[in-house]
């Protein structure tokens, strides 16, 4: 097993659906999400997790994003990216 930490948008777009399902070999795997903690092994502990992503997010307040162009990653991973504001 492995965690990671995703954010499920309540934004429906049949742009992002259609490219996801050319690109995305995991399209039917997991829904259209914005990953916020890459996965890790399970051998951290999720109470060791649990605790340092409250140590981490428990002063950050809600922010807006805007996505904008793609980056492919070295193995081969598409990614929208994000741009805070």
């Amino acid at each position: 097993m492995i965690y990671a930490l995703v954010h499920y948008s309540s934004i429906e777009s049949p742009h992002i659906h259609q490219f996801r399902k050319k690109y995305d070999p995991q399209v039917d795997l997991i829904a259209p999400h914005i990953t916020l903690m890459f996965p890790v092994p399970e051998s951290v502990g999720e109470d060791n997790l649990v605790r340092h992503l409250e140590r981490v997010l428990c002063n950050w307040q809600p922010f807006l994003i805007h996505l904008q162009g793609v980056r492919i990653s070295s193995d081969d991973n598409l990614f929208l990216m994000c741009q805070g504001s």
